[in-house]
């Protein structure tokens, strides 16, 4: 019986120093959500998300052969290289702008949330640049548009990312993982023939992006900040 009653008591112990490592956790992550400015993150998403409509709108009154869309990514041309900058705000209607709004207002929460303003700009800057790109180069669509590469270029850097830091983050990215498969079979169902055509090579190239720099950007603070949370050795 007494040795019963010091197992017991040790599996109360285990218990308290995992209960308290969770609230510890918790704390952290409260702490790092509560620290962030987000009214600046709430003003820079919704201007974002204002050139998106804006622009859409705008394009649906325009003569067909005046739409602003025939400016979006042609793979291996001297014009499509417009498109590497011009494709993300460029949308072919409100279905399509809307889907990707939510990738937009979502994704970018959670990485501005967690990461801060500057990582945003920077995740978001390089997907859709790179991601860009890297289309025109590999591309076979004549005219590749949408937000949807960059949404992609965010949320695999909130995958990947997710394990480079101290511990591994597996339910994160698992979470990660779970909302893009529920935002890409989304744009499969509303947009299959656009998917179909071609434009899937521009947001794989985006997803792409995001995970490239996730990698160069930890192994980076491995080398230059060995204090950092992110670890790329492990």
């Amino acid at each position: 019986k007494e040795q019963k009653d010091k197992v017991e008591a040790v599996q109360r112990q285990l218990g308290q120093v995992k209960t308290e490592a969770r609230m510890d956790r918790m704390k952290a992550v409260l702490q790092t959500l509560l620290g962030q400015d987000w009214l600046a993150i709430s003003i820079v998403l919704a201007v974002l998300t204002a050139v998106l409509w804006v622009v859409t709108v705008v394009n649906m009154f325009l003569p067909e052969d005046a739409e602003i869309t025939k400016f979006g990514i042609q793979p291996r041309t001297l014009i499509g290289l417009l498109g590497v900058v011009l494709a993300p705000f460029l949308h072919s209607g409100l279905s399509h702008v809307l889907m990707n709004t939510l990738g937009l207002l979502l994704f970018g929460a959670i990485l501005a949330g967690t990461r801060g303003l500057k990582h945003y700009a920077m995740v978001t800057l390089f997907a859709a640049l790179a991601g860009g790109l890297l289309a025109w180069c590999v591309g076979t669509d004549s005219n590749m548009i949408g937000f949807a590469a960059v949404n992609l270029g965010q949320l695999a850097y909130i995958t990947f990312s997710a394990f480079f830091e101290k511990p591994v983050k597996i339910k994160r990215a698992l979470v990660a993982v779970v909302l893009a498969l529920f935002y890409v079979f989304g744009m499969i169902g509303m947009f299959d023939d656009e998917i179909q055509g071609g434009q899937w090579v521009y947001q794989l190239c985006g997803a792409g992006a995001g995970v490239v720099f996730c990698v160069v950007h930890c192994l980076w603070l491995k080398k230059y900040a060995p204090e950092h949370k992110y670890r790329a050795d492990e």
